[in-house]
C-alpha cells in the first residue's frame, strides 16, 4: 500500500509532463498533424495538456510526493524491492543504476526533511527517473530469462540513466558509436538475447 502511495504521484507527476512533450514532437515528426483539425492527432494534442489541469499542477503533485515520503515513510517500502531488482541485472548496469538511486533517494529524503519546497520537483524528477531504471532493468532481466529471452529493456535501463541521471557536459561534442549502436539493436524491434545485451552494455559503459 506504500509503495503505491508513493508511486501513484511519483508516475503522475512525470506523464503528465511528458504526454505534452511527446504529442508536441510527434506533431513535429509528423509535419503538422495536430495543428491541424483533419485527423485525431489534435484531440490527442488538447487531453495532452489535460493530466496537469484535472489532476493537479506539477507544483501540488510533487509536493505529494514529498509528504508521501516524509510523513508516511512511503519510500523505505520501495527501495528494499528497487534495489533487489537492479542487483539482479548486469553488473556494468547494476552499479550505475544502484548508486543513482540512493542518490536520488537521499536527495528526496533531504527535501522532504527539511520541508524545501522550492526542490520538490527536482527531487520528485530524480526519484522518478531512478525508479524508472531500475524497472526497466528489472523487466529486461525477468524478459531475459523467458522462453522467448529479451533483454532490450535494460538497454532501455541505461539509456534512462545517461540521459536522465547521469552528468552531461551539454556543450560536448558526441562522439563515438554509442547512441548508433544503441539504435540499430533497439530500432528493428527483435528480441536481443541476455549476453548480447550484456557485450553491448560493457562495451559502450
Amino acid at each position: 500500500r506504500r509503495r503505491v502511495r508513493l508511486l501513484t504521484p511519483l508516475i503522475k507527476f512525470r506523464a503528465c509532463r511528458d504526454a505534452r512533450r511527446a504529442t508536441g514532437d510527434a506533431m513535429e515528426v509528423r509535419g503538422g498533424v495536430g495543428y491541424t483539425e483533419e485527423w485525431s492527432d489534435s484531440r490527442l494534442l488538447r487531453d495532452a495538456h489535460l493530466g496537469s489541469i484535472w489532476e493537479g499542477t506539477s507544483n501540488i503533485v510533487a509536493l505529494d510526493v514529498l509528504r508521501a515520503i516524509g510523513r508516511e515513510q512511503c519510500l523505505e517500502a520501495l527501495l528494499p524491492e528497487l534495489n533487489d531488482s537492479i542487483a539482479r541485472a548486469p553488473r556494468v548496469l547494476a552499479g550505475r543504476l544502484a548508486a543513482s538511486l540512493d542518490k536520488a533517494a537521499e536527495f528526496a529524503h533531504e527535501v522532504a526533511s527539511s520541508r524545501n519546497e522550492a526542490h520538490a520537483r527536482q527531487a520528485a524528477t530524480g526519484l522518478y527517473y531512478a525508479c524508472a531504471a531500475a524497472l526497466l532493468a528489472d523487466e529486461g532481466t525477468r524478459l531475459g530469462g523467458g522462453a522467448q529471452p529479451d533483454a532490450r529493456r535494460q538497454l532501455m535501463a541505461f539509456l534512462a540513466y545517461v540521459h536522465r541521471l547521469a552528468p552531461r557536459d551539454p556543450l560536448r561534442r558526441v562522439t563515438g558509436g554509442f547512441e548508433a549502436e544503441f539504435a540499430d539493436a533497439l530500432l528493428p524491434e527483435t528480441p536481443i538475447a541476455p549476453e548480447a545485451a550484456e557485450r553491448i552494455l560493457t562495451r559502450l559503459a
